[in-house]
């Protein structure tokens, strides 16, 4: 069993679960705001 490629399988996997975690997040804190946050302002 070639432990190394299930490793970066695991890895990927993590990678994935984690940035679609912070998109949740990140888009759940946009809508809660009415407002834009100034820094985000051009």
């Amino acid at each position: 069993m070639d432990w190394l490629a299930v490793f970066i399988k695991w890895v990927v996997v993590f990678l994935v679960i984690y940035l679609l975690f912070m998109v949740m997040v990140l888009t759940f804190v946009h809508m809660r705001q009415k407002k834009p946050s100034p820094r985000w302002a051009p």
